[in-house]
């Protein structure tokens, strides 16, 4: 887990990155970098600025890059459910899981975040389907502990572990 320092250099230097793709006209590069910009501020508790980039995000990026598209809709549905708001969770986790299903990496890692959408919503049905679906990916690709989407999986299994507020 990054710190709050690392946290805060980590904001810096993505409001710089963002600049600088503005400049120079790359909406691509612009869309990626407002969803990790979002990612890094809801983890700083700054949940309205961060819910604001992942949105404008997700607007350049379902053009410019769909399976980003996905990617930061997962991370927008893990905060709508934080909030309590499951149905609107529901409703982005439906519209962004076919833009990142056909890479089984990005999958696997949307599908650790549905896990957690399900969990806070007390469905544990859907909770382990959508984490049995993650491990069976890891399974595929032949994931090492220390790649991407297993560690993903374990903090899954940790996050799991917490009774929903």
């Amino acid at each position: 887990m990054l710190s709050l320092n690392r946290l805060e250099e980590s904001k810096t230097h993505l409001l710089q990155a963002l600049g600088i793709a503005r400049e120079a006209g790359e909406r691509s590069a612009e869309g990626i970098i407002l969803g990790n910009l979002g990612e890094v501020l809801l983890r700083l508790h700054r949940l309205e600025e961060g819910k604001e980039c992942l949105l404008r995000a997700i607007e350049i990026c379902a053009i410019a890059i769909p399976s980003a598209s996905g990617t930061f809709r997962g991370t927008l549905a893990l905060l709508y459910a934080t909030e309590g708001a499951f149905e609107k969770s529901f409703e982005v986790l439906e519209v962004g899981e076919p833009l990142v299903a056909i890479y089984p990496l990005e999958h696997g890692k949307f599908l650790c975040t549905k896990a957690k959408v399900y969990h806070l919503a007390e469905q544990p049905k859907e909770t382990e389907i959508a984490l049995e679906h993650a491990k069976a990916i890891a399974t595929e690709l032949n994931a090492t502990e220390d790649s991407e989407l297993e560690k993903a999986i374990a903090e899954t299994r940790l996050f799991l572990s917490e009774k929903p507020s």
